[in-house]
C-alpha cells in the first residue's frame, strides 16, 4: 500500500512539472542572439518576432550630406537605404538594411546591444532599444572601433547593396562606385582587428575590382600575394593561360598560403627575410621562371555576399584556366620554399626570444650567407672596409680589439665562446677567411690578440 501511495505522488508531481515546462515553453520562443566570438547561439528568451512594417514607402538610397530624421536622431552622413519596402533574395524578406522610420525606437547609446543584434542582424528585426543605438552610431563619423559589430555589418551589407545591385542597374555612377570603395577601405582601417568583416570587405573590394578594373581603385587596396584572394587568382589564371613563366613573386605569393602546404614559423616571424631570400634560390634555380602548361579546369569565381538579401554571384573573366587545383608546380615551388625556412630557423628561434631583435649583432650573424653578401648592414660595410686596408696595409693582421670595436660594444669582462663566435662571425660574414679558428685550430683568442685575415683561397 505505501509503495502505491509514493509511486501515485511521484506520477501526480511529474505531471504538475511537465505541465509547467509545457507554459514555458509555449510563453517563449526560440531567440538567435549575438555572442562575441559570432556563435550562433539559441536559447529561450522574452523578445518577439520580427515586427511587420505598415510602411510601404519605396526604400531608396540616402546620399552623403542628405539630412534624414528619425525620432531625436538627424543623419546627414548618407550611405543607408531608408524607407518600408526594399525587396531582398526570397519572396517577403526585406532587405537587412533597410532603415524604416515607422519602427519603435528607444534611447540607447551605440555600444548597446542585446539578443535582436543576432549574426545575420537586420535592423527591422532589432530591438528598439539596438535600433535606437544602431540610428546613435549612424549619425555619428561611423569611426568608433568599439561599436557591436552587428551594427557595423548592418551598415556594410547596404554599401555592399550598392555596388553589387544598384551599380549593376546603372543607377549608380562610376564616381560614386569610388566613393564605396573610399568607404569601405575606411572602415578597414577602424575595424581592422575584426577578422570577419575585414574578409567580407575584402571579398567586395575583389569583386569590383574585378568586375570593373577600370572604375575604380579597389585593386591598389587589396592583396595581392594570397591563394585565397580572387585578384590573386586571376593575376596568376592570366599569367598561366597566356603561357608566360612565373616569377618569383608570383610564385610565392602562390605557395605562401597553400592549404598543402606549411611553410614553419621562420616565414611569418622573418617575413621579409624569408622573402628575399626565396627570390634569390627561386631565380638562382629557375632563372627563367617556371612555366605551366594550363590545365582543363576553368577558374569559376564565386561572390558570397555578406547580405543576405543578396544573391550568390559568379563572376570573373570567361575562358580562363584554375591552376590553383595543380600540385606538381607547387610542389617545386614548396622545395625552395622549405629550404628557406629551414636556413631562416635559427635566426627565426633567436627572434622569437624575448627582448631580442633583428638589429642586434647576434642576429645578424644568424642570417644564411646568401642574405649577408646582399645585405647594406652597417657592421659588415665597416669591416670590409677595415678588412681590406688591413690586408693591403699589415698582411692582414689585425687586433681582435679593432674587430670588437665594431660592434659598438664595451670590452667585455670576459672573452668566452660568444664573445670569440662573435669575432669569427663577423669576419666569415662579411666574406673573408681568418687564422687562428676556434674549431679548427682549438685555440681560443683573446681580447688582446691579433688575428690574420685573407681572402677566401681559390
Amino acid at each position: 500500500m505505501e509503495i502505491f501511495i509514493t509511486i501515485l505522488i511521484v506520477y501526480v508531481l511529474y505531471v504538475a512539472y511537465k505541465k509547467k515546462d509545457e507554459k514555458v515553453l509555449k510563453n517563449h520562443k526560440n531567440q538567435t542572439y549575438f555572442e562575441p566570438d559570432f556563435k550562433i547561439t539559441t536559447r529561450y528568451g522574452s523578445y518577439s518576432e520580427t515586427p511587420k512594417s505598415k510602411n510601404k514607402n519605396k526604400g531608396r538610397w540616402i546620399e552623403p550630406g542628405e539630412s534624414v530624421t528619425i525620432g531625436k536622431h538627424t543623419i546627414s552622413n548618407g550611405r543607408f537605404y531608408f524607407g518600408g519596402v526594399l525587396s531582398g533574395r526570397y519572396d517577403g524578406d526585406i532587405e537587412s538594411s533597410l532603415v524604416d522610420k515607422t519602427l519603435q525606437i528607444a534611447n540607447a547609446t551605440y555600444k548597446f546591444q542585446d539578443n535582436s543584434l543576432g549574426y545575420w542582424a537586420s535592423y527591422n528585426a532589432l530591438s528598439p532599444m539596438c535600433r535606437g543605438a544602431y540610428l546613435e552610431w549612424l549619425k555619428s563619423d561611423r569611426d568608433m572601433p568599439d561599436v557591436p559589430i552587428g551594427y557595423l555589418f548592418i551598415y556594410f551589407y547596404g554599401l555592399e547593396r550598392r555596388a553589387v545591385l544598384d551599380y549593376s542597374k546603372g543607377v549608380v555612377s562610376d564616381e560614386e562606385l569610388q566613393s564605396i570603395c573610399d568607404e569601405v577601405i575606411r572602415l578597414q582601417s577602424v575595424f581592422k582587428e575584426n577578422y570577419s568583416f575585414s574578409n567580407y570587405s575584402i571579398q567586395l573590394l575583389n569583386f569590383i575590382a574585378i568586375q570593373y578594373p577600370d572604375i575604380t581603385d579597389a585593386k591598389d587596396h587589396l592583396p595581392t600575394s594570397s591563394l585565397s584572394s580572387d585578384f590573386f587568382k586571376i593575376k596568376l589564371a592570366e599569367t598561366i593561360t597566356e603561357g608566360e613563366p612565373l616569377g618569383a613573386e608570383l610564385a610565392l605569393a602562390w605557395i605562401y598560403d597553400h592549404p598543402d602546404h606549411n611553410l614553419r614559423t621562420p616565414s611569418r616571424r622573418c617575413a621579409d627575410e624569408f622573402k628575399q631570400l626565396f627570390i634569390m634560390k627561386y631565380q638562382n634555380k629557375f632563372p627563367d621562371g617556371i612555366v605551366v602548361k594550363p590545365n582543363k579546369t576553368p577558374l569559376r569565381l564565386h561572390y558570397n555576399p555578406a547580405n543576405r538579401s543578396l544573391d550568390y554571384t559568379e563572376y570573373g573573366p570567361p575562358d580562363l584556366c584554375d591552376p590553383s587545383v595543380l600540385s606538381a608546380p607547387v610542389n617545386k615551388i614548396a622545395k625552395v620554399a622549405y629550404e628557406c625556412t629551414e636556413e631562416l630557423d635559427a635566426f627565426s628561434r633567436y627572434l622569437g626570444r624575448k627582448g631580442n631583435s633583428t638589429e642586434d649583432i647576434s642576429a645578424l650573424l644568424l642570417l644564411p650567407d646568401e642574405l649577408i653578401k646582399q645585405s647594406n648592414h652597417q657592421i659588415i660595410n665597416q669591416f670590409r672596409e677595415i678588412a681590406e686596408r688591413h690586408i693591403n696595409e699589415n698582411d692582414g693582421v689585425i687586433g681582435v680589439a679593432d674587430i670588437w670595436s665594431i660592434t659598438g660594444e664595451a670590452k667585455p669582462e670576459k672573452f668566452n665562446k660568444k664573445e670569440i663566435e662573435i669575432v669569427e662571425g663577423i669576419i666569415q660574414k662579411s666574406g673573408f677567411d681568418f687564422s687562428p679558428s676556434m674549431a679548427l685550430h682549438n685555440i681560443k683568442i683573446k681580447y688582446d690578440d691579433v688575428m690574420i685575415i685573407h681572402h677566401p683561397l681559390e
